[in-house]
């Protein structure tokens, strides 16, 4: 998947899922968060893979703004230019 703005995999604004066992790979963001963008969110994350994503700016795995995602074995890494911001 590809997004010219924010999170080129998955964007939440505002809101609290709960994710389990989903990859998020090989995403692009022209802005942050090449794999998933966060923005007032609070998810639950288990068993999630975010990897080999990418975005020009920051957050190629996981950008973050006034959010505090649960990670519960997940796997963040590869990603560029890094793997969390915010």
């Amino acid at each position: 998947n590809k997004s010219s703005s924010y999170g080129g995999g998955i964007s939440l604004c505002e809101s609290s899922p709960e994710m389990e066992s989903i990859e998020i790979l090989e995403n692009e963001a022209g802005d942050d968060g090449g794999g998933m963008y966060l923005r007032e969110s609070h998810p639950e994350m288990k068993n999630v893979e975010i990897r080999e994503n990418k975005t020009k700016k920051y957050g190629g795995g996981m950008y973050l703004s006034k959010s505090e995602p649960q990670k519960i074995n997940c796997d963040i890494s590869g990603n560029t230019p890094n793997d969390i911001s915010g």
